[in-house]
């Protein structure tokens, strides 16, 4: 018969490995959408840079600029994100490993209690309090890092879709010229 703590602790374990997995599975969903949307905004650049090759940069031709400003500063978000996704992440690395670190040692001290005097027990105390707060700073740097790769994910997205509207308005305003006889065009 199985013991019941220890189908507990099987239990627990499948499902802690199943977070892990269910949880790297939407790191590497979001950090294909934002790879994505850098390819977007570059593409976009490049696609209004075809149409626009020979135009005069003069009366509504100039709602385009503000699309290319708009793309562009939308690819410097998603590189910006990728920056702080990567520092958060060696922030959590570094906290992990101060804390597993500590963790192995107090581990193997403890299976030398007896040899230990009372003054190594201190300084081993006080040594793990040490490491507890720079693990909790590194911790605290690492939620910054997400907090701003967080943000700059919704520039990325948000300066798109500006970028977007702007190119679709400067499209309807040279096809409402043309349709009054204005000519309008990249080139007009």
């Amino acid at each position: 018969m199985t013991d019941p703590i220890e189908k507990l602790g099987e239990a627990i374990g499948d499902d802690a490995e199943n977070l892990h997995d269910e949880i790297e599975w939407i790191i590497a969903a979001e950090d294909k959408y934002v790879y994505f949307l850098l390819a977007a905004a570059g593409a976009a650049i490049a696609y209004a840079m075809q149409r626009t090759n020979d135009a005069k940069l003069d009366g509504w031709n100039w709602l385009i600029v503000g699309a290319f400003l708009c793309w562009a500063a939308s690819f410097f978000a998603g590189c910006r994100n990728r920056r702080h996704r990567f520092g958060g992440a060696m922030q959590h690395l570094f906290s992990r490993g101060i804390r597993l670190g500590m963790r192995a040692e107090t581990m193997r001290l403890a299976m030398r209690a007896e040899t230990i005097s009372n003054a190594k027990r201190e300084r081993l105390s006080e040594l793990s309090e040490e490491a507890d707060s720079l693990a909790k700073r590194f911790h605290e740097l690492g939620r910054s890092a997400a907090r701003s790769a967080q943000l700059w994910f919704d520039l990325q997205f948000g300066l798109l879709v500006s970028g977007a509207f702007i190119f679709f308005s400067w499209h309807l305003v040279g096809m409402f010229l043309r349709a009054q006889g204005v000519p309008a065009g990249p080139n007009g």
